[in-house]
């Protein structure tokens, strides 16, 4: 009878301590996803104002950094063939829509070394945000750029404020309320 007992107490601790790790590796998990999706959002802190360019756009014509003083910018270095980028492009272009209004454009620069891989990216004609070419990557380079893509934050009076490494979807709701109470700061 006594050996009866000392086997239920046995189970019982048993059974208590395989909840107990259960529950701490979810709470691993669980830490490790709030460490990810705090990433998505929180981008590297970066100062200084930001590197001039004046660059060829969709239509032709001349595009620079001066074009949009007063506004916000989320600056985008990306190529045709980076998969990662290409991913990204769709929810950047409804960011763009979303935000356009509230004083925040989009400016995408490809580093691809003509048009021709651009426009066949984009057989509709031009998304809704601007796009630059940087054909040699001087502008990429100006603003150390190491990997596509790569997001930059620039604020109205041009000076940098973030650094965004690697794709996003744009629309994620934790990244459209750090805009929203960005744009709405200004």
């Amino acid at each position: 009878m006594e050996n009866r007992g000392v086997k239920i107490g046995f189970l019982v601790f048993a059974a208590a301590c395989f909840v107990g790790l259960g529950a701490w590796k979810v709470g691993e998990r669980a830490s490790r996803a709030d460490q990810e999706q705090a990433a998505v959002v929180n981008p590297a802190r970066v100062s200084g104002p930001a590197a001039a360019f004046d660059l060829e756009n969709w239509n032709g014509k001349r595009g620079s950094l001066a074009d949009y003083r007063g506004r916000w910018v989320l600056l985008n270095f990306w190529a045709t063939w980076c998969t990662s980028c290409a991913e990204e492009l769709p929810s950047m272009s409804m960011m763009n829509r979303a935000f356009v209004k509230k004083g925040l454009d989009v400016v995408a620069i490809s580093v691809d070394e003509d048009w021709a891989p651009v426009k066949a990216f984009f057989p509709h004609g031009a998304p809704s945000f601007r796009i630059l070419l940087d054909p040699k990557g001087k502008v990429a380079t100006q603003y150390g750029t190491v990997k596509f893509p790569e997001t930059f934050l620039i604020d109205p009076q041009g000076q940098l404020k973030a650094k965004f490494i690697g794709p996003r979807d744009w629309m994620d709701p934790r990244i459209i309320s750090y805009f929203e109470r960005l744009v709405e700061a200004k």
